[in-house]
């Protein structure tokens, strides 16, 4: 049995006992929490142990305000005051993190791969792309995009774009892929750039099409 495991088994059957009679010293046991057992879990088995009751509620939810899953996934990319732009930036996009970057979330651990993967909408990937840029990343083209990130804006739409030889094709959800990249953290980013929403590539697409 996983250590962290054990002290969740001990600190319920504590708690059941002990109940919320004045003398259970919540103290001792919520900073054992927080040392032995609660940097251990991932966000599902930490939203199972806030149902043991309410000690066990309160001080979970006071771990995840100091330890927010979405700021220490993205920690390696950015302080926490981007971070918080960032996110809302995603809202305003439509745009989500995925592959590795969004296991990094429910594990509740900074993303260990050196490569933050973002899915959107070709029309906002000007304002994704725009955000890192500001942070001291560069473009990184590939071999068919002979342009300056900026020049995306040019571009109508996917059909534009595409139609001006790009290496994507019509028939393709995914309209192409675009780097970032920063020489200070040595990270980079990944926007796939889609035709349709990402529920629709998440949904009908076969991950294989734009991981090729």
């Amino acid at each position: 049995m996983r250590p962290e495991i054990a002290y969740v088994v001990l600190f319920s059957l504590l708690t059941v006992v002990a109940g919320t009679r004045e003398e259970f010293n919540v103290g001792f046991w919520g900073e054992l929490m927080n040392q032995r057992i609660l940097p251990y879990l991932n966000l599902y088995e930490l939203k199972k142990f806030t149902s043991c009751n309410r000690l066990v509620q309160g001080v979970c939810d006071s771990y995840l305000e100091d330890h927010d899953p979405f700021i220490t996934m993205i920690s390696p990319f950015m302080d926490v005051v981007d971070a918080e732009v960032f996110r809302e930036l995603l809202r305003d996009t439509g745009a989500v993190v995925s592959g590795a970057s969004a296991l990094a979330y429910f594990d509740l651990h900074p993303l260990r791969s050196a490569e933050l993967d973002i899915y959107a909408t070709f029309d906002m990937v000007i304002a994704l792309g725009v955000f890192f840029l500001a942070r001291g990343y560069v473009f990184v083209p590939h071999g068919s995009q002979h342009f300056e990130f900026g020049a995306l804006a040019a571009f109508r739409s996917p059909e534009d774009y595409l139609g001006k030889g790009r290496r994507g094709s019509l028939a393709s959800a995914v309209v192409d892929v675009f780097r970032l990249f920063s020489s200070n953290s040595g990270q980079s980013v990944r926007i796939s750039a889609f035709r349709f929403s990402f529920m629709h590539v998440v949904l009908e697409l076969h991950s294989s099409e734009f991981l090729a």
